[in-house]
Parts: structure tokens; C-alpha cells; sequence
């Protein structure tokens, strides 16, 4: 599993209800989001992230090697800005995955495994998007946290 294919199941699991554009590029500039997403009523902005497992002991802080200042700074500015549409999806080990809004997205790095569920907006397990019917589920799921916030 890759970032490269949390996007793609993402993506996958939320057509026809969304529209997604890859906007980061080697010439976009440093620390830029991943994907820019627009559904009924919204868009914004989403920063993808793929860590392989957990940590072993349930107490150790979560490390996103990859997720920069840079990148924090991408989803803080806007989202207090607008207020709203910024978004970090995190895939951590083979089925977990957590949608954080730009002010939760602050505080990963520095969250143990217990504290992800208590900030995040949303957590599923990718099992979710191998039946129809729960990727419908799934999806107004999503759809629901993209509008609201």
C-alpha cells in the first residue's frame, strides 16, 4: 500500500459524487496539498498520508515523517481563512484510515494511537470499500464531514 494508492481507493469510493485534481507538482511550491476536491455545496483542499503500521506500544506518538511544517501551514492558513474545506486524510497500516480538519491535522505528529480517535472527524476501515453497499454508506459518510466542514 502507497499514498499513490490511498488516493486512488479514495477517489474510487467517492465518484460520482466528487471531482478531484491533483495539485501538488514539482512545481507547485513546497508543502503544497495533495488534491483539490469539490462536491455538491463545497471544495477544498486535501492532504493524503500512508504510514505502514502503527506504532508497536498503543502509548508512542504517532510520527508522520513526511507531513511538514510546510504542510501544516498549507491546511492552517486556509482553513482559518475560510474557516472550513481543508482536509488531511491518514491511512495508517492496512485498514485504518482518518479524516482530520485543518485545525485537528495540527496536532498530528504529536497524538498517540488512543488520541487520533478523539481528534479526528471521521475513521473507517478501508474493509469498507470492498462491498457496494458500505462504500455508499462510506461515502454520504464523507460527504457528510466535506459539507459540514
Amino acid at each position: 500500500m502507497s499514498e499513490k494508492i490511498l488516493i486512488k481507493k479514495f477517489h474510487a469510493c467517492m465518484r460520482p459524487e466528487w471531482v478531484s485534481y491533483q495539485i501538488e507538482t514539482p512545481s507547485t511550491a513546497s508543502g503544497f496539498p495533495d488534491r483539490y476536491f469539490a462536491v455538491p455545496g463545497r471544495h477544498g483542499l486535501i492532504e493524503f498520508k500512508y504510514l505502514p503500521s502503527w506504532p508497536a506500544r498503543r502509548g508512542t506518538v504517532v510520527k508522520v515523517e513526511h507531513f511538514t511544517p510546510k504542510q501544516k501551514a498549507f491546511l492552517n492558513i486556509p482553513g482559518m481563512m475560510a474557516g472550513h474545506g481543508v482536509f488531511l486524510v491518514i491511512q495508517i497500516g492496512p485498514l485504518d484510515v482518518f479524516i482530520f480538519d485543518y485545525k485537528g491535522a495540527q496536532h498530528v505528529g504529536t497524538l498517540t494511537r488512543g488520541e487520533f480517535d478523539a481528534v479526528a472527524l471521521l475513521h473507517f476501515h478501508f474493509k469498507s470499500f470492498n462491498n457496494k453497499e458500505r462504500r455508499a454508506i462510506l461515502r454520504a459518510r464523507i460527504l457528510e464531514v466535506l459539507k459540514k466542514w
